[in-house]
């Protein structure tokens, strides 16, 4: 025996991608939903397991095919777990329908078939064998041998249906005997049924659907230009020179659709320069509902990562000077990298010891103020899919109250004819139309703008019978918001 050294077989490999897919799926669901990390950091914390920091001195060793291959592995594992929690309702029924005793089955069993569900039947590029035989392999290595031939019959049973019905007749045949349309949706789309529910009985069922729908689709990546550094003629030249495909929005002067592009936003050429922001266009559109102008005092009360304070600086040149405060201390820091990435010196972030003098004073000091309020995010599911699973049916209730108050503490900050503009990016009525109309009936000497009294170029349909912005989510549209 040799000191110090180790020769069992394996031993320092890191286990295989899908794998980790199987187990991050577990930990995810075996949290109750208010106590879920982002889906977005569970996966970067995968991410590390397949290439964690190399020193220093090995960097050239982490270069070439070895990294382009963790890059691949990186990706696969966001496409499994992302995939696999948007269609997981579908799924579970589809796997728990094929076992005899599900309840028997560990959770890490249970992780493993249905990841390996969503490759069979949505991952065209992975052949069908290697999906069992990987699936197999992981149910071995994770101490579950028992139950590799499950597994193994599960999913060539799958297999074989693929080949005979396809994919969507294979789910649509789960939803059969659902007890009402509204359960049937929820399952062939894979949404809680009190959710569809909601959007049918505010919407409309066909609308419902359609809100269904967008919500599972890939959403492209959204720039807004910084037109305090370049035009956005320039941009996309400079985008398209680049081999990005690069197309002007349709309802935000300020905004570029990359509907192809797949990477990090760091690696678009002039982002790091800070010519551009990622952001929605209809979150642009908030910013420029706000009507702010060059020398004004401007206050963003829930400024979060500054996406709509950065682009507040912009339209203003500037040349306003604008207070940004949120709850979360974390955010503004990173508020604070956006500001100074794009160039921008007229944004100021307040800390709580500085917003709570402001508000106790009580006094008329902003010529705008924006309240883009936390909420259910109903309407940017496509964006955050866990959001579906992690909502209840009294979360809009709750929510409706926070957002209330905030605009109850700001409305005293606003000097006479000012603009206050309250904006979510949800579609659930208690949440949108009722607290506005809550804030008017309690607010006798305030008026109720139309959107399109300001942005009079806005499309029909975003605009409500009372003048409120309302978009919905649709497939290849922007997110969802109101204001």
């Amino acid at each position: 025996m040799r000191h110090g050294s180790s020769r069992r077989s394996g031993a320092g490999k890191n286990p295989g991608t899908r794998v980790i897919a199987a187990r991050l799926l577990a930990k995810w669901q075996a949290l109750s939903a208010d106590k879920r990390p982002p889906l977005n950091s569970l996966i970067q914390e995968g991410a590390a397991v397949i290439s964690p920091k190399v020193p220093a001195r090995s960097a050239r060793a982490a270069q070439g095919e070895g990294n382009e291959k963790n890059s691949e592995d990186r990706a696969l594992l966001g496409e499994i777990v992302t995939g696999t929690v948007r269609w997981l309702r579908p799924l579970i029924l589809i796997s728990e329908g094929r076992m005899k005793k599900p309840s028997k089955v560990p959770p890490i069993v249970k992780a493993i078939l249905v990841t390996a569900i969503y490759q069979l039947l949505f991952l065209d590029r992975i052949p069908a064998f290697a999906v069992v035989n990987e699936a197999v392999k992981a149910a071995r290595s994770c101490r579950a041998s028992w139950a590799a031939g499950m597994v193994n019959a599960v999913l060539r049973g799958i297999v074989r249906d693929m080949e005979g019905m396809g994919r969507d007749a294979l789910i649509a045949r789960i939803s059969e005997g659902s007890i009402s349309e509204a359960e049937a949706i929820a399952i062939s789309l894979s949404y809680p049924t009190w959710m569809v529910k909601k959007w049918m009985e505010q919407f409309g069922t066909e609308t419902a659907r359609q809100i269904c729908l967008a919500g599972n689709s890939r959403s492209p990546v959204s720039l807004r230009v910084n037109r305090l550094k370049i035009s956005r003629n320039r941009a996309v030249e400079m985008l398209k020179d680049a081999g990005i495909k690069a197309e002007i929005s349709k309802i935000s002067p300020d905004g570029i659709i990359l509907s192809g592009f797949r990477g990090s936003p760091a690696a678009i050429p002039g982002f790091e320069a800070g010519m551009f922001q990622v952001q929605d266009e209809s979150a642009q559109l908030i910013s420029l509902l706000m009507d702010c102008q060059p020398g004004q005092r401007i206050l963003d009360a829930c400024a979060g990562l500054g996406g709509k304070t950065t682009h507040i600086a912009e339209i203003t040149e500037n040349r306003a000077h604008i207070d940004a405060w949120d709850l979360s201390g974390a955010r503004l820091g990173l508020l604070e990298e956006n500001t100074r990435r794009l160039g921008l010196s007229s944004i100021h972030v307040l800390n709580q010891q500085e917003f709570d003098a402001i508000r106790h004073q009580g006094m008329p000091v902003y010529h705008r103020i924006l309240v883009d309020a936390p909420c259910s995010g109903l309407g940017v599911i496509r964006r955050h899919i866990d959001i579906k699973w992690n909502r209840s049916p009294d979360d809009s209730a709750r929510l409706s109250k926070t957002q209330s108050a905030i605009l109850r503490e700001s409305a005293p900050l606003l000097k006479q004819g000012g603009i206050m503009v309250y904006a979510v990016c949800t579609t659930a009525h208690e949440e949108t139309v009722q607290v506005a109309q809550r804030f008017m009936e309690m607010h006798e000497a305030w008026q109720l703008l139309r959107a399109d009294t300001i942005m009079p170029g806005l499309p029909g349909n975003f605009i409500t019978e009372e003048g409120y912005l309302r978009i919905l989510p649709e497939t290849g549209g922007p997110d969802g918001f109101f204001a």
